[in-house]
């Protein structure tokens, strides 16, 4: 629990250092909401994939909502820009062209 509770701290962290970036004024590039956003999403699918597992069958037979966080997570990274693009977009973010 010790390690998601601070893997989320970390995409929480990013996050808000991005969307303070943004509402500042200050975003040159879009990699730190592409990296906030791939930070994000895969964090959501480890830390919900993991409850499923600590919990077993029990999520599923006492109808806890954690089958219904893992499908959202899921679905987190593929809408609106799928993660596999997203790195894309680091990437060229990292390595930019010169003129």
């Amino acid at each position: 629990m010790a390690e998601l509770a601070t893997k989320i701290e970390a995409a929480q962290t990013m996050l808000h250092a991005a969307a303070a970036t943004f509402d500042q004024g200050k975003l040159t590039s879009m990699l730190p909401i592409l990296q906030a956003k791939v930070i994000c999403s895969e964090t959501a699918v480890e830390v919900t994939q993991e409850l499923m597992t600590m919990f077993g069958g029990t999520a599923f037979a006492a109808r806890l909502p954690f089958e219904r966080y893992f499908r959202d997570a899921r679905a987190g990274m593929i809408m609106a820009l799928p993660n596999d693009q997203a790195y894309d977009g680091i990437a060229a973010g990292l390595f930019p062209k010169e003129d």
